[in-house]
């Protein structure tokens, strides 16, 4: 999977979240329900967007950085 389909794949999943989850909430879930790699991100890499949307970039990055990884 190339960078542009694993960020494509987040947010088509992320428009089928519920609409009262916050961006970086849904963008949370999804890395950690899809690709599995959210928690390592959160607590490894220090890098978090649950609760704080302008960290949803960086958080994407680091969990493609991660999902290369496995």
């Amino acid at each position: 999977m190339t960078k542009d389909e694993f960020v494509k794949n987040i947010w088509d999943a992320v428009k089928q979240c519920p609409s009262n989850w916050r961006t970086g909430q849904a963008v949370f879930n999804v890395v950690d329900d899809v690709f599995g790699v959210a928690r390592s991100v959160q607590f490894e890499d220090h890098v978090d967007c649950f609760y704080n949307d302008d960290a949803i970039e960086s958080f994407i990055e680091h969990a493609w950085k991660r999902y290369q990884m496995l």
